[in-house]
């Protein structure tokens, strides 16, 4: 059903974003909003799209800012992936900016209420957004140590000789708790 009526608005509102001769992008919203409660998706970590990161993540200010001026209620933004969020904490002695904390600055700032983010590198994400903005992370423990499990007694695998790893620091934290589940 879901599917269904996305397709339709997609049918219905034809483009979103409008890119004019320069390059510059405007969002122009094909049905009023006033009121309204809108999700905001946007995966601005898309592989498949030419658009970089920022191009996207810019977008998606834009966006916001262009619902919260036509009378959008709340404005939720669902980012499966978190952009910037690695650079969480300057590393020492290389005068960092923590860019993390300037894209949700900017989120709330373009009208973001709420943000919905998946796994996202440090659980600072949500100290960014509150109590400005709601966040909510989904960090899928629950999905992967099930699966892990299946995946052991699938395969009468013995817990003994199992060994989670991680390729950073990051994932550390997310491994000690898969297999301490384990």
């Amino acid at each position: 059903y879901v599917r269904n009526v996305l397709n339709q608005f997609l049918k219905e509102s034809g483009v979103i974003t409008k890119v004019c001769p320069d390059n510059e992008t405007i969002p122009n919203l094909p049905h009023s909003v006033g009121g309204s409660n809108v999700y905001v998706f946007q995966n601005v970590h898309n592989l498949k799209s030419p658009l970089s990161v920022n191009e996207n993540i810019l977008e998606l200010y834009q966006l916001v800012r262009t619902l919260k001026e036509n009378g959008a209620q709340s404005i939720t933004a669902v980012m499966p992936y978190h952009p910037y969020a690695r650079q969480d904490k300057p590393t020492l002695f290389e005068r960092e900016a923590i860019l993390a904390k300037l894209v949700a600055d900017l989120l709330v700032e373009s009208g973001v209420a709420k943000i919905i983010t998946y796994h996202p590198h440090s659980d600072a994400v949500r100290a960014w957004y509150e109590p400005r903005a709601q966040a909510t992370i989904i960090t899928g423990f629950d999905f992967h140590s099930a699966l892990a499990r299946r995946i052991m007694v699938d395969n009468h695998l013995d817990t003994s000789k199992v060994v989670c790893c991680s390729t950073d620091a990051g994932g550390g934290k997310f491994v000690i708790k898969l297999a301490g589940e384990l």
